[in-house]
């Protein structure tokens, strides 16, 4: 008598039901760990990324300011490039950033330059209570275990991410190698501890065999229930489930009195006869939940255009004195950039651009707050330096969510070619004349929504036929399929080789080129322009404000 007549038929079943689901529950839990890492490990790398890019409002302006004390010339000694900014106005500077970054749950950031083959801490944040007790990052302070990640992110100006150890503990850390406004190259550095990444793998991976344990404990004792006597009268029931796998959920079971066993399949069966039916019911029901959230976000996207300026060319029987064309592309249904122009009177007109932090639903309510406070403002006797003053103002008040929006704001009185502007953290324009395209050089300012702050007014004077180009990061930083952006380099070649045509075919060249580029990438962020040109003659500098006021 062999091994499997003396087990029979009910052992051989177990046991090889028993095997599939030590198999299949293995699998899931393999696969429900492998899924909540990879979710947590994007989570964690899409932090210190944000956070790196937060850190660079404040890092550019200050490593122009230690740059233009000599401290990258040629031939200084390593004594003189310490001395390029005071300990005291170094505390200042930590002071001006100390906190904001425990607040988006990172360990440190900092920043580092690269000096005679070795780096060099130029700037850091640390925690409130360790800057207490003095715990800092001293200025010009060599790194001397520079990572592999640090090396090749300033070898290759690609941002990297490494885990590695350090004077300072373990890391998991974003290096993000950077240029300031006035081409001072230095890379910006965010941590989080290592151990915190860990204990929240090692959670998980408890979590998923828990998980797959439970599972494996309630398939046994339901291959036990269903197994004892499933011998027995398989032909019927094979029958019926048989009909039920073709699609007919009506089927009735047979009514088999052959013990508690089967009569507990039977019922099993139907149950589950009655799950698929209760379940194609969810789907159709989920289905019909799912169009309606479509629909409503397609009314949301309709309500938000409607809130743009939409008629182009803008200010039609003004079409002698200027030219002004606008071009907004969602990522999303919905979107955080905007843009806006308000004629003044006869002879000014305001116009702006802007982007808000993320996407979705929450940027686009921004946005319209935004927009409804800029609207409420642009007055004859208001500069664009007040206008983003006050707007700041109202957005900063109770921003518990701490978005923010860059913004670029301008009036042009179309009778003198006067141009007035603020920034507000934006990117900068750019200007084309008989001379050229390149881009308007501007202060770095930071954006609204974060803190009290005054925005400055700027003038410059405009030519006959000079352009204006608006854009917001959407554009520079579209990606292709290998991960490369646009860049503002290639966005300024484009003006440039398209600065003859109109304001209008600017726009249509750049945006095709932009879609030429990114072919086959997913398009991650909003994409905004604003083109305006000025036909007037180019009188003198009067030295007064748009509006005949001395300034």
């Amino acid at each position: 008598m062999t091994f499997l007549t003396k087990i029979g038929f009910k052992g051989i079943l177990i046991s090889v039901l028993l095997l599939m689901n030590i198999l299949m529950t293995s699998i899931y839990a393999s696969y429900l760990y492998s899924n909540n890492k990879k979710l947590i490990m994007e989570n964690i790398d899409g932090r210190l990324l944000t956070t790196a890019y937060g850190f660079k409002f404040f890092a550019d302006p200050y490593h122009d300011i230690i740059a233009g004390r000599h401290f990258y010339s040629q031939g200084n000694t390593l004594s003189q490039k310490k001395d390029s900014i005071s300990v005291l106005e170094y505390t200042e500077h930590i002071k001006q950033v100390l906190g904001f970054y425990e607040k988006v749950g990172v360990e440190a950031a900092y920043t580092l330059v690269h000096d005679n083959g070795k780096f060099y801490f130029t700037l850091d944040t640390p925690s409130a209570d360790e800057f207490a007790r003095g715990k800092v990052t001293p200025f010009y302070y060599p790194y001397k275990d520079a990572s592999i990640g640090l090396k090749e992110a300033y070898k290759n100006t690609k941002t990297y991410y490494d885990n590695y150890r350090d004077e300072w503990g373990k890391h998991r850390s974003v290096f993000l190698p950077t240029v300031s406004s006035e081409g001072e190259k230095y890379v910006i550095g965010v941590d989080v501890k290592l151990e915190d990444v860990q204990n929240s793998l090692k959670e998980t991976l408890i979590k998923s065999i828990s998980i797959g344990m439970a599972l494996l404990i309630i398939n046994i004792l339901l291959i036990y229930i269903i197994s004892s006597k499933i011998s027995r009268a398989l032909s019927s029931l094979s029958k019926a489930t048989g009909e039920i796998a073709m699609g007919n959920l009506d089927t009735i079971l047979p009514n088999i009195q052959l013990g508690k066993e089967l009569a507990t399949l039977t019922d099993s069966f139907d149950n589950m006869k009655i799950s698929l039916k209760n379940y194609i019911r969810e789907q159709v029901r989920n289905e019909a939940e799912k169009q309606l959230i479509e629909n409503q976000l397609k009314i949301a996207h309709d309500i938000q255009m409607d809130i743009l300026p939409l008629g182009f060319p803008a200010f039609a029987g003004k079409a002698k004195e200027f030219d002004l064309v606008a071009f907004i592309k969602p990522a999303q249904s919905v979107g955080g950039d905007l843009y806006d122009y308000i004629l003044i009177d006869d002879d000014n007109v305001f116009f702006t651009i802007g982007d808000v932090s993320g996407k979705g639903i929450a940027a686009a309510l921004f946005m319209a707050i935004t927009m409804t406070l800029v609207k409420s403002l642009v007055d004859r006797r208001v500069t664009t330096g007040e206008i983003l003053t006050k707007v700041n103002q109202a957005l900063s008040l109770n921003n518990e969510t701490s978005m923010f929006v860059t913004m670029f704001s301008c009036i042009l009185n179309t009778q003198t070619g006067l141009l007035y502007y603020s920034n507000g953290g934006h990117n900068p324009p750019i200007i084309v004349d008989d001379n050229g395209a390149e881009f308007l050089k501007i202060e770095e300012e930071i954006p609204l929504g974060i803190g009290e702050h005054t925005f400055t007014t700027h003038s410059i004077q405009l030519k006959h036929q000079t352009k204006i180009f608006l854009y917001t990061d959407g554009v520079t930083e579209a990606e292709n399929i290998n991960g490369d952006m646009y860049s503002e380099s290639k966005l300024l070649e484009t003006v440039k080789q398209n600065s003859s045509k109109t304001v209008t075919k600017v726009i249509d060249s750049v945006y095709s080129d932009v879609l030429a580029f990114s072919e086959g990438a997913k398009q991650f962020d909003d994409i905004t322009m604003l083109a305006v040109q000025y036909f007037g003659t180019l009188p003198s500098y009067t030295g007064l404000n748009p509006f005949g006021d001395a300034i």
